[in-house]
């Protein structure tokens, strides 16, 4: 599953969880909230995303696109639906987020397939690609002496830190589903590049996983021992 696709799924998944929470009487605004989500989730998922403002659901919604018999109006989604729409315009934002990540310079120097040139200037880029990976191998090997020299206090990280140690902790649980294969070499995957491109070097995911555990240690200690010091034992 693609990182778009997990965004999209989340909202869906929120909005699914806003339905469940509703009584059985409540029969009308579960389905308004289904045909809400319907409809941002065609807004978000474009090729250009648009964003699910109420004006733009109700304006959407209630055209022939969709073919609702009814569909809340604006003012409607605006005072009894806004929580519904803060799930999909938090969509709407990561999937922008993920959209205006330029890609990287070098990784398209690596993923560059030569083989319309010459054996020889094939021969000489190959070559250079290798060169680069040792490089970025040794520098990364350095960053590995710095970060064992110098601590980590995963205490001190900011709420926004933490959570994308936690969405980095998320995404290395998932690499086997997503088709990642890891070598001696480092983390590969070939579907999309050529066989045996290197995604990630050893010495890397080492130091990933090793900021990860840290992560976890703090908070576990932070739920042991709560805001105020250690939790007296029970009586």
């Amino acid at each position: 599953m693609t990182r778009r696709a997990m965004i999209l799924n989340w909202a869906e998944e929120e909005s699914a969880a806003a339905i469940d929470r509703l009584s059985d009487r409540k029969r009308t605004r579960k389905n308004n909230i289904k045909k809400i989500s319907i409809v941002c989730r065609a807004l978000v998922d474009r090729k250009k995303p648009i964003r699910p403002s109420a004006e733009e659901v109700a304006e959407s919604g209630s055209g022939p696109t969709f073919g609702f018999d009814e569909f809340p109006s604006k003012q409607t989604i605006y005072n009894d639906y806004s929580d519904v729409l803060s799930f999909w315009r938090k969509a709407y934002d990561d999937i922008k987020n993920l959209d205006a990540v330029p890609s990287s310079s070098t990784e398209e120097l690596l993923h560059w397939n030569p083989s319309d040139l010459d054996a020889g200037s094939v021969q000489n880029v190959e070559a250079l690609k290798q060169r680069f990976r040792e490089q970025r191998q040794a520098n990364n090997a350095l960053r590995r002496i710095i970060a064992d020299h110098v601590p980590i206090d995963m205490d001190r990280l900011s709420a926004e830190e933490r959570g994308i140690a936690d969405d980095l902790e998320y995404w290395m649980s998932t690499i086997e589903a997503d088709g990642f294969v890891m070598t001696e070499m480092g983390l590969v995957v070939s579907p999309r590049s050529s066989p045996g491109s290197l995604i990630m070097d050893r010495s890397l995911w080492d130091g990933l996983k090793r900021l990860v555990e840290i992560h976890q240690t703090a908070e576990k200690s932070r739920s042991t021992l709560g805001d105020d010091g250690p939790r007296p034992e029970p009586t």
